[in-house]
């Protein structure tokens, strides 16, 4: 049996069949189209929708698919007609739909209701819906971008909880209902049924199998949000899960949401099943990208070590993307004469930012890191900055992982790794009580 999971992240778009084994049958990636320009910005679903296409046409020479599924970024919503054409482009969550709906403000529900707070550009999928749903006809139906990926393969509208539970101002996660918003406005009626992200929808529609080879028999899935599906392994365990790509995403499966700060971008999503799961983020994949600079490099020990000693490091906040720090302009204190030397503070800035992530949330006693951020530099820095807590690091899985789990539930768990202090455990906790300062001066 194999799986294809289609997962479409704000960077990076890939396809990865899946087998039984957690081993991979095939898998393709490429950098997500920018945006295309208009009245706002938008996705560029064509061209995600082709290299799809295309990507499976390979996968099926590969091996025989039986199950599709997807994973996307959230923030994002289709409106489609009855005959399946969009309705309106599909906003890009970096445009400045706050600025475009400033009356907006004045009705979103309490965070006390929602567990969304309020976040900059268009991250409130509600703000999006308040500047566009005046272009939308009365009959659209709204599909969150996963859902919405699954309809072009399948031919069959869906929502789900994961994507709708995301900071979007439309969920009440503690009473399971839509917001008062939600139905205030009248959108709670206009999404396509909710289902669960592991239910079959359908088969591949007959066009799809004509442009790529799979078998007409290949079951498509409803798919998640991609940050839940990240989450899928780790429901029934007490540990912090810290999914990372471009964004770092720190989730406690099962915690309490009770004293959260919603001015540093704590939130409460839901998993696939609708609990509610209190969470805290910020964009690490593109500030690391930023704090490292123009030449990449690979860190290494003896690199962290020399920064350690110096006064070079990175402040934030580096993108207007909400995080814990969402007010402040950040910056490196000093020029890096090496690439090495940059990469290096990048590294222990990301690690510093997810230190306070998870120190937002309630305590575990394990943490979980997967995704690219699962170094043994990133996560031997979270092991000084926690040495009571497991600290383990899960190299494979992530988001298309626990999409596959979703449709295979006997998959074999990925192989997590204990991660120790690292020798220079006090010279870490001494530079991260240098870095406070420099954030308290």
């Amino acid at each position: 049996m194999a799986c294809a999971v289609f997962d479409l992240g704000k960077s990076t778009m890939r396809l990865t069949v899946v087998l039984e084994d957690e081993s991979a049958a095939f898998q393709t990636r490429a950098a997500t189209p920018e945006p295309l320009n208009g009245p706002y910005r938008a996705l560029d679903l064509s061209t995600i929708e082709a290299w799809l296409l295309s990507a499976l046409k390979q996968a099926a020479a590969t091996t025989a698919v039986r199950d599709i599924i997807v994973t996307a970024h959230g923030a994002a919503i289709a409106a489609i007609d009855p005959h399946g054409q969009l309705s309106a482009p599909v906003m890009d969550y970096e445009w400045d739909a706050a600025e475009a709906a400033p009356a907006y403000d004045d009705t979103r529900p309490s965070f006390a209701e929602t567990g969304s707070p309020r976040l900059p550009l268009g991250l409130n999928l509600g703000r999006q819906l308040a500047v566009m749903d005046d272009g939308f006809p009365a009959e659209a139906t709204f599909l969150p971008l996963p859902q919405y990926i699954a309809f072009l393969l399948s031919g069959e509208r869906s929502s789900e909880i994961s994507s709708l539970g995301c900071h979007t101002d439309l969920w009440a996660p503690y009473q399971r209902r839509w917001s008062s918003l939600s139905a205030r406005r009248g959108w709670a009626e206009r999404f396509a049924p909710r289902i669960e992200a592991q239910e079959t929808l359908g088969r591949v529609r007959t066009e799809v199998v004509a442009a790529t080879g799979l078998d007409p028999r290949c079951r498509v899935r409803c798919g998640a949000h991609d940050s839940n599906a990240a989450l899928v392994p780790y429901l029934d365990q007490d540990t912090a899960v810290l999914s990372t790509g471009t964004w770092f995403i720190a989730m406690v499966p099962g915690g309490s949401g009770e004293g959260l700060d919603e001015e540093r971008d704590c939130l409460v999503g839901c998993d696939v099943t609708g609990r509610p799961v209190p969470t805290a983020r910020f964009m690490g994949g593109r500030e690391y990208a930023l704090a490292a600079g123009a030449k990449p490099h690979t860190s290494t020990w003896d690199d962290v070590e020399r920064v350690l000693g110096s006064n070079l490091f990175v402040l934030p906040s580096l993108t207007n993307s909400g995080g814990p720090f969402p007010d402040r302009k950040g910056d490196l204190t000093e020029e890096a004469a090496e690439a090495a030397d940059r990469a290096a503070a990048a590294s222990l800035y990301t690690a510093l930012m997810a230190q306070t992530c998870l120190s937002l949330l309630p305590a575990t006693e394990g943490i979980t890191v997967e995704g690219p951020a699962a170094t043994d530099i990133f996560c031997g820095c979270l092991a000084a900055f926690f040495p009571e807590r497991s600290i383990e690091r899960v190299e494979g899985g992530g988001a298309t992982y626990g999409a596959a789990r979703l449709a295979m539930p006997g998959i074999t768990p990925p192989e997590a790794e204990t991660v120790p202090p690292p020798p220079l455990s006090n010279e870490i906790r001494a530079y991260a009580d240098r870095w406070q300062e420099r954030l308290a001066g």
